[in-house]
């Protein structure tokens, strides 16, 4: 059943966190989301950057003098990043995405949205200013699809290790020229209608297990979850269950596999199964 429900929150993060089955003791779950609206400035192109670090998120310029005219969520807020850094001394991700909507006047709604993942090790300087072509050339998966359509991009994990691996929690913003060990997600936006007419709203989700730095914190010695039990062989069953659901899909697909679900989840256009509910 853990495993199954680890699946489903790669797949659709959005709406499902879950534990990681590995039998780790002294851990909790936590999630950070952030939604904006992000608007073309003199250039045709904006852009967001979300690396698997609680501490940071960026949004890319791309060339242009994009603006950022709303945020809401919790990521961006430095008090609640130093509250988790408080209570946790390591974390490691569980599942994250990243969804884009064409929200502008559709008068405007040219230009092109694409996304992929990019492996770790890399700055954020490295993907500043870059055009479509050499964009692609670095993802690990990588699609475009028309601006009216939207985009959703959702992580994959490549090994053990990405998922059941924990990391020192610093809390600090990272630089855009650090090179950080945590895969990162892109979605930037081409050939948008300038001077503001280009508008997209962004949502951000990325949910994370976190190890305590105090396991008994609690009046009376109450401490904290008991350790999940281990699943033999989980990576590779939940990987086996969520690559059957493509990484990358258009908006405008993935409403339409959810408006066409019925007892059991179709395929569509190659978007791959609508949930995870009843794959085995």
């Amino acid at each position: 059943m853990c495993v199954r429900e680890l699946a489903r929150s790669v797949v659709n993060p959005f709406e499902y966190a879950s534990c990681i089955p590995d039998g780790a003791s002294g851990v909790g779950k936590f999630s950070l989301r952030e939604v904006m609206t992000a608007q073309t400035g003199a250039g045709q192109s904006v852009g967001i950057a979300v690396n698997l670090d609680p501490a940071s998120f960026f949004k890319l310029d791309t060339g242009s003098a994009n603006t950022v005219s709303t945020y809401g969520g919790n990521w961006s807020a430095s008090t609640n990043v130093a509250s988790l850094r408080a209570l946790y001394g390591r974390f490691r991700p569980v599942s994250a995405g990243v969804k884009v909507t064409w929200v502008g006047n559709t008068t405007y709604d040219q230009g092109m949205l694409c996304s992929e993942q990019v492996s770790p090790n890399l700055t954020l300087a490295q993907f500043d200013a870059k055009d479509l072509a050499n964009l692609s050339n670095g993802g690990q998966y990588f699609k475009t699809t028309p601006a009216r359509d939207g985009i959703e991009i959702t992580w994959r994990p490549n090994d053990p290790d990405d998922q059941g691996a924990f990391i020192p929690f610093d809390g600090a913003a990272k630089a855009v020229t650090a090179a950080l060990n945590t895969p990162w997600l892109l979605c930037q936006a081409y050939g948008l209608t300038a001077a503001g007419n280009g508008v997209v709203m962004i949502e951000i989700v990325a949910n994370f297990e976190g190890q305590y730095r105090n396991a008994s914190f609690s009046p009376g010695g109450i401490t904290t979850l008991s350790a999940n039990q281990a699943a033999p062989g989980w990576y590779e069953t939940a990987h086996q269950l969520y690559n059957s659901v493509a990484p990358i899909a258009s908006g405008f697909l993935r409403l339409m596999a959810g408006a066409q679900q019925s007892s059991k989840p179709r395929a569509i256009m190659g978007v791959g199964a609508a949930t995870v509910e009843e794959l085995d």
